[in-house]
């Protein structure tokens, strides 16, 4: 069995699985949509069944986050929504050819970090849309998060030997991606921007993906966009459940 084959078996079997539970009447909904994704090409039916799954793994990790057994349509439809931004959307880097290996590989220490940050990241950048980011010389907090709280509390056993790596990521992403997503603070009226970059980074084997995002807020409408934080992911899975509690930014509309 190939591999579209198998990929198309474990589709039927999830669809129907999902579509079935508790409601008769799904069955023959669910042989609909089966004969009409048979019906595509294969290069249609891959676009289908990865936007499909992606929103599948948004749906689970919005109902894990909200703990409620049945979501609203219009929850519904904003995964949807967000998978397919997801995928018109991003772009692919690689680390060794676009500049942002200079820290891979190596034991980054923590004055190196903190020079790098000083030199080369602090400052101001505008992003696709035009608006600008201030990343003050404090912003290299980041750097540094306390087990168990999560906080970014500066001292030396707190430093994230990872997140140093990947500093020469932080600008290339504000700058280029064209991903960008946002919402607002569950504790204050502060508007968060997430920019969000797919970088191939090379290892023994190959190379795998790592999904980068940086975090920006303002406070109010008026208000200068700060940088906050920035982190990677290894896996698209643990995107795709970062990415559930936003909405896509297509940046602010003019008067």
């Amino acid at each position: 069995m190939d591999e579209l084959e198998e990929s198309r078996r474990r589709t039927r079997a999830h669809l129907t699985k999902l579509l079935t539970i508790d409601n008769p009447k799904s069955l023959e909904r669910t042989e609909t949509l089966l004969r009409v994704l048979g019906a595509f090409s294969s290069e249609n039916y891959r676009n289908i069944v990865d936007t499909f799954t992606a929103a599948t793994k948004i749906l689970v990790a919005r109902q894990n986050r909200l703990n409620k057994n049945q979501l609203k349509p219009k929850e519904v439809r904003s995964a949807l929504q967000l998978a397919a931004y997801h995928y018109e959307q991003t772009r692919e880097l690689h680390a060794t050819q676009d500049g942002l290996n200079m820290f891979l590989g190596k034991n980054v220490n923590e004055d190196q970090a903190l020079s790098y940050f000083r030199n080369h990241v602090s400052g101001k950048v505008k992003d696709a849309h035009g608006m600008e980011i201030t990343i003050a010389e404090d912003g290299s907090c980041y750097l540094y998060k306390e087990d168990g709280s999560g906080r970014h509390v500066v001292d030396g056993s707190n430093f994230q030997l990872m997140r140093a790596k990947r500093l020469p990521w932080i600008i290339p992403t504000i700058r280029t991606t064209k991903e960008v997503y946002k919402r607002r603070s569950d504790r204050d009226d502060w508007m968060i921007f997430g920019y969000a970059q797919a970088v191939r980074v090379p290892i023994q084997s190959g190379s795998v993906a790592n999904y980068f995002f940086v975090i920006a807020r303002k406070k109010h409408p008026d208000a200068p966009v700060k940088f906050v934080t920035a982190y990677h992911m290894e896996n698209h899975e643990d995107f795709l459940k970062r990415i559930e509690e936003f909405e896509p930014f297509h940046g602010f509309q003019k008067a």
